[in-house]
């Protein structure tokens, strides 16, 4: 998973992953492994011939958020606007131990949406206009 694999529909906020190409289906019955590398948005299993599992792609899901907030996914660094709790839980997605990453993705949402009531307060719903272009509006 890296930015370009990650849509996301105005209207109602769904996020949408594409492009499934290299998509490794049930690897614990099938016995298959990683079929691509990402240098940046892949976790250390993918270049150590590792298995798969969820923390894999949530690795991947965390560098993409680094990247979205504007930080470098690269590095693993993020500006300083970014709240330390949202920073310290994207870190924790992108541990470098597979084993010492979550493994659940609705139990890191439910952590994520408990940080992000924190941060912001209640859910609100904001419509996402994306019908103009950047050059449009400067």
């Amino acid at each position: 998973v890296d930015p370009s694999h990650v849509l996301v529909r105005g209207q109602d906020h769904m996020v949408w992953l594409v492009d499934w190409c290299w998509a490794v289906v049930k690897p614990a019955q099938t016995g298959q492994t990683f079929k691509a590398l990402n240098e940046v948005f892949s976790p250390p299993e993918v270049a150590a011939r590792g298995k798969p599992s969820p923390a894999s792609d949530i690795y991947a899901l965390g560098k993409c958020a680094i990247h979205v907030l504007g930080g470098d996914p690269s590095d693993k660094t993020m500006p300083d606007a970014v709240d330390a709790k949202l920073a310290r839980f994207i870190r924790y997605l992108c541990l470098e131990s597979q084993g010492g990453r979550g493994q659940d993705a609705w139990e890191l949402y439910m952590q994520l949406d408990k940080i992000r009531e924190q941060i912001w307060g209640p859910h609100q719903f904001v419509p996402l206009d994306l019908s103009h272009s950047h050059s449009e509006r400067n």
